[in-house]
């Protein structure tokens, strides 16, 4: 994939368990490391679980030479799709695109460097491996942790944010110089990614200096924090001017008496008050003759 990543990655390839369907991705710089990278993933889950997996569906790459010759020692069966033949292994090709896809949008809709896909792409598994399958209402985190026997299967979701949304970096006090007590605190950088399960640690990128790094302390703007033309300006909070009634709309346009502006304009002691008193109905009084008479 072009542009190199920000550590020269050039590459990624993803590992879907079948049953499951997690998916575990893997960044290198050349195919030669593919090789290492799933030797390593297999002794993680032969760690974790007391077995390496049993079966692998792939392809004939020569990025795979390595890795099969390893894995047939250690007993583990393949089954090879045909040359130049994709569909035999859909699950893998479609999990793959559809985390291109959904790393491409994240990257168009926040504006940043398309060199930071290996970021958006990770942030993307991250994400999906935890979305709630409308099956069975399960993540795919969850049904492979069950399957390995590990507590607290259930993730989390309450410290996902928005893949490069705005959040402000604290400054150790190591790196910051004691002197200047009007300095910043913290830095503005976009989030990358979570380090562990529960959000405990984030990977930011720093605009300015281009770096990737891992902090803890972690602040994000609040509501109406970032409205306003340019960053950090506060928001107009000025009276708008009334919008001008069209001709369209067939009514008339609303009109001040011709000395409502003077009267405004003038001080308050000068203002004058009127009062208006509500009109009484004339009263009636009983007349002192008698009420008429009728004659037949």
């Amino acid at each position: 994939m072009t542009p190199l990543g920000p550590y020269g990655e050039h590459y990624w390839v993803p590992i879907v368990d079948d049953m499951s369907r997690f998916v575990e991705g893997i960044f290198v710089k050349k195919k030669e490391a593919i090789s290492d990278h799933m030797i390593t993933f297999c002794k993680q889950i032969k760690l974790i679980a007391g077995r390496f997996p049993g079966i692998w569906r792939l392809d004939n790459g020569t990025e795979f030479t390595k890795f099969i010759k390893w894995a047939k020692k250690e007993g583990m069966k393949f089954e090879f799709t045909p040359p130049y033949t994709a569909e035999p292994n859909g699950i893998i090709e479609r999990t793959g695109g559809y985390v291109n896809e959904m790393a491409r949008v994240m990257i168009l809709d926040t504006a940043l460097p398309e060199k930071l896909w290996p970021h958006a792409v990770e942030a993307a598994i991250y994400t999906i491996n935890r979305l709630a399958s409308p099956k069975t209402g399960k993540s795919p985190i969850q049904v492979w942790r069950e399957n390995l026997n590990i507590i607290n299967a259930k993730p989390s979701l309450t410290h996902l944010r928005p893949w490069g949304s705005k959040a402000y970096a604290h400054i150790p006090k190591a790196k910051r110089v004691q002197s200047e007590k009007m300095a910043a605190r913290a830095i503005e950088v976009r989030i990358m990614g979570y380090v562990g399960d529960h959000g405990h640690q984030f990977k930011v990128w720093d605009p300015e200096t281009g770096r990737i790094h891992t902090t803890r302390d972690v602040g994000f703007p609040q509501y109406r924090d970032d409205e306003g033309k340019g960053n950090g300006t506060a928001p107009d909070t000025s009276p708008k001017k009334p919008i001008e009634p069209s001709g369209g709309g067939g009514g008339s346009a609303v009109s001040n008496p011709p000395d409502f502006d003077k009267e405004v304009n003038k001080p308050r002691n000068q203002i004058k008050q009127v009062v208006r008193l509500p009109q009484q109905a004339p009263l009636i009084t009983p007349s002192p003759q008698g009420p008429p008479t009728g004659s037949a």
